[in-house]
């Protein structure tokens, strides 16, 4: 196991529920203890200071890892570096008394998972800024000039922001697009879907894994090549339709923001890991064809 004087060579998370701070619903928080190469155990520390390297990738894999073996509530297993489990000291610290000591962490959901109403509410708030804004430029008295151009492109920046907030069933604009195939699209329906097996998608997956691979040792990125060996585990025995899209939406949470799997440095990295979100969304909603 790698160890230096800095860094300890294993971490863990102990979950507890408290009541919050004001509302005094149940909130389920996080503690994280720290094991060091001299056998010593450091609890509540910081997650972060303790196993960031340097590497945005690497350390939301030992993020997740973490809080993948750890329970709903309890103490969870040792995570080194790699996002690997580890043997460790069992012993354990009292939970801290109140609501303190701890982070706040839901159960089963990734740190970057996408928050679809906070999305919703900054569209509805910038698409009404924007309407508002535009309008008052375009009719007001200095609508003759700078000011009006201004207040047009307000009006459609409002506007398409809004009409992001309407379902896609009411789309119309998407339906009609819809409504005429591509030739590429026309020619893949001739085909007939019976040529798209599990196993060609997680072959698709498998290609993007090894894509992904390659540049990362040509990069020497360590962290991004041991989640491809990661991956390469997580897609070696599926063999059936609800396996792929468990594969595929475990994978998927790799993916978010800063420090995320996506988080890349160079045009190459940015292509073979787009490349294999688009895989891992094939497989996501693939047909149960044989579930």
């Amino acid at each position: 196991m790698p160890e230096t004087a800095d860094h300890p060579v294993a971490v863990r998370a102990t979950a507890f529920i408290r009541p919050s701070r004001w509302l005094h619903r149940p909130v389920r928080l996080v503690r994280y203890d720290a094991y060091w190469a001299d056998g010593r155990v450091d609890f509540g520390v910081d997650l972060s200071k303790m196993m960031y390297r340097g590497y945005p990738a690497d350390f939301a894999t030992v993020d997740e890892s973490v809080h993948a073996q750890c329970p709903e509530t309890g103490t969870g297993r040792w995570v080194d570096e790699a996002g690997r489990v580890v043997e460790g000291p069992t012993r354990t610290a009292p939970i801290p008394p109140g609501n303190g000591g701890g982070e706040r962490r839901k159960y089963g959901v990734p740190r970057y998972q996408v928050n679809t109403k906070a999305n919703r509410a900054w569209r509805l708030g910038c698409g009404v800024v924007g309407l508002s804004v535009g309008t008052f430029l375009i009719a007001g008295p200095m609508k003759e000039g700078i000011a009006g151009f201004l207040g047009l492109l307000c009006f459609i920046f409002g506007l398409a922001l809004l009409a992001g907030l309407i379902p896609g069933s009411f789309r119309w604009w998407e339906a009609t697009s819809r409504s005429a195939p591509s030739g590429a699209d026309r020619r893949m329906a001739l085909m007939g879907s019976e040529r798209i097996t599990v196993e060609s998608v997680r072959d698709d997956i498998i290609s993007a894994i090894a894509e992904v691979r390659s540049v990362a040792r040509a990069e020497h990125d360590e962290g991004r090549n041991q989640t491809a060996d990661w991956l390469d585990v997580l897609f070696a025995g599926v063999n059936d339709a609800h396996g792929l899209r468990e594969a595929a939406a475990e994978a998927s949470t790799l993916y978010g923001g800063w420090g995320s799997f996506a988080d890349v440095g160079t045009a190459e990295s940015e292509r073979v890991v787009s490349n294999l979100w688009d895989a891992l969304e094939r497989a996501r909603s693939f047909p149960p064809r044989d579930s």
